[in-house]
């Protein structure tokens, strides 16, 4: 009986066949994952898993900022970085843990002043617009009060604040910005938070000659008035954080798809810091213009807004805005002691760059800002939910 022949698989030959399959099965899926991905990326919220994850979103910070002895005249410094903090709600907010402006007067790298206005917004009126006299308090008006050294204006509006103001803060402001030495300011920060998004004012208007859009009247304060003034004076502009839109029957509105006036809140915060770098452009400014993003740049999102916000929406919770007193921490100590701005020519390079903020854990906490300016920053009365 013959010897059945068993025929022996060419191995050589079918395993190229298998690899190749595989790797056209795994580019068809790869292809189909694009796809996907590329026609729902617009309607996805960023998670908080994601936020600072460089694969999901970049934190958007813009560095001009640097040490006075670069920008400053020799004859001009008198070696004391002296530092001016301007904001509404957000920045004095304590009811719940101290307050961000508290924690920047102890540790911020100088002497540390701040004026905190709650109701106040980035936006300002001409005075036949305004709601009442608070919006004397806005930040155009307060670039014009510190430019002429003019506070006419707002020691009126003090005795025709409306009720819902609490006066005494104001006035605490109000002595505060009196009490500044122009002269021999270094650095103001600017920290608003979402109200000028959250009651609809616009971003930008090129053609809007009368102060009424967001970005035009605070860089025409800066620009056209303040930095004229004090072309030393550096600026350093804060972002407001992720919020939630309520409308006039409560119904809950997210502020990374929801457009107000001409914007949603992430694309009006473009204008912002790109108004940034143009400021930081003027031919007649001798100083520089910083961006930090507290919108990216914190892990506030709408997936925890409601356990992370205060119930009016915008003023975050204590963990939260520890977070942004830390990024404006280190962003601005870690500048001004930069030890590789060595040069003048370092004024004319690139410094645009993103980062992700870093905890002041680590960071060398500064003694010379003192108590006793920290608890002057007292709490406003609000309604808000503690």
């Amino acid at each position: 009986m013959a010897k059945k022949l068993v025929r022996k698989p060419r191995w050589s030959r079918i395993i190229p066949f298998i690899i190749a399959f595989i790797l056209i099965i795994a580019v068809v899926l790869v292809v189909h994952a694009l796809i996907r991905w590329d026609n729902t990326y617009t309607e996805i919220l960023i998670d908080e898993k994601y936020v600072n994850d460089e694969n999901m979103t970049e934190v958007e910070n813009y560095y001009g900022l640097y040490p006075t002895s670069l920008i400053r005249r020799e004859s001009d410094d008198d070696g004391i970085n002296s530092i001016l903090v301007i904001g509404n709600d957000t920045l004095a907010y304590s009811k719940d843990g101290e307050s961000i402006a508290h924690k920047l007067s102890k540790k911020l790298d100088g002497e540390v002043s701040v004026a905190a206005f709650p109701g106040t917004q980035i936006t300002s009126h001409t005075p036949a617009d305004f709601k009442d006299s608070s919006d004397y308090f806005d930040m155009f008006w307060i670039c014009y009060a510190l430019s002429f050294g003019d506070f006419a204006n707002m020691d009126e509006a003090m005795g025709e604040l409306p009720e819902s103001v609490n006066k005494e803060f104001y006035q605490s402001g109000l002595d505060t910005l009196k009490s500044v030495d122009m002269d021999k300011l270094d650095y103001l920060i600017v920290y608003y938070d979402a109200h000028d998004y959250t009651e609809g004012n616009t971003f930008y208007d090129e053609n809007d000659t009368e102060f009424k859009s967001m970005m035009y009247s605070f860089y025409q304060g800066l620009t056209n008035m303040l930095l004229v003034h004090y072309p030393y004076l550096q600026v350093v502009v804060v972002s407001p954080t992720y919020c939630i839109y309520y409308d006039e029957n409560g119904k809950a509105h997210d502020s990374e798809t929801t457009v107000l006036a001409d914007r949603t809140l992430p694309n009006g915060l473009t204008a912002l810091r790109d108004g940034c770098v143009v400021t930081n452009d003027a031919e007649y400014y001798e100083g520089s213009t910083s961006y930090i993003d507290n919108y990216y740049g914190v892990k506030l999102s709408s997936e925890n807004a409601e356990k992370m916000l205060l119930k009016d929406g915008i003023i975050p919770n204590k963990e939260i805005r520890d977070q942004i007193a830390d990024n404006i921490i280190t962003f601005f100590n870690s500048s001004i002691n930069s030890e590789n701005l060595d040069s003048e020519n370092d004024l004319n390079s690139d410094n645009e760059t993103d980062s992700e903020p870093v905890s002041d854990e680590n960071m060398e906490e500064s003694e010379s800002a003192s108590d006793n300016e920290a608890d002057s920053i007292s709490d406003p009365d609000s309604d808000l939910a503690e």
